[in-house]
């Protein structure tokens, strides 16, 4: 996701601020480090690491978009990627776990160690589902092909034959075991013979 996705999201922007900060927000996730970037401007963007935010103008680039100021700089390396520093030290990659501006993304799942994330589209109409897996060099699966259904007990089920991959959801609490953020769903991912589990939640809009 190339950082030209901030003029889309600038589109979005109501009038207050918690209505641009709903529209703009994008997270990252690091080795170690969790931080969200904010456009407040075409040419600006606002970094920001545990309650510490840093205010970065665009900055000519060879190569994607790139926005710095003293030692702290964000380089948007393109689809999921970038590169983050402060007061000198690199942080990456750097993995965007927010679900794209679509929506249609109706479920949005991650898991760590190993760093995984699923978005999912399974309303009425086209499906869609996207898989990344790793860092630094992500393995990336995207089918449209979905098969769903749900067992006695309420877990949803989702079987993507063509890329041997399964997605398993309960309803329960889950913790995110990097951000402590709580989520409502359990997630499992069964991919070429393991087994990955995390959260997810649901998003606004689903049937």
């Amino acid at each position: 996701m190339r950082f030209g996705l901030i003029a889309f999201l600038l589109t979005l922007v109501g009038c207050t601020e918690s209505a641009e900060e709903a529209a703009g927000r994008l997270q990252y996730a690091c080795p170690g480090q969790m931080f969200s970037v904010q456009p407040v401007a075409s040419d600006r963007v606002v970094l920001e690491r545990d309650r510490t935010r840093w205010s970065l103008p665009a900055v000519r680039s060879a190569s994607g978009a790139r926005y710095a100021a003293d030692e702290v700089e964000f380089w948007d390396k393109g689809r999921i990627e970038a590169m983050i520093t402060v007061d000198g030290t690199t942080h990456a990659p750097c993995i965007l776990t927010s679900p794209l501006p679509d929506a249609g993304n109706h479920w949005r799942l991650q898991g760590n160690e190993p760093a995984w994330m699923v978005r999912l589209r399974d309303g009425q109409g086209a499906q869609r589902l996207q898989f990344v897996f790793g860092i630094g060099e992500p393995t990336v699966v995207q089918t449209d092909s979905i098969e769903h259904r749900r067992t006695t007990d309420g877990t949803r089920i989702y079987v993507a034959p063509s890329a041997d991959l399964e997605i398993r959801l309960r309803a329960d609490t889950c913790r995110n075991s990097m951000s402590g953020e709580r989520h409502a769903w359990m997630a499992e991912v069964i991919w070429q013979d393991q087994t990955l589990r995390g959260c997810g939640d649901r998003q606004e809009g689903d049937s």
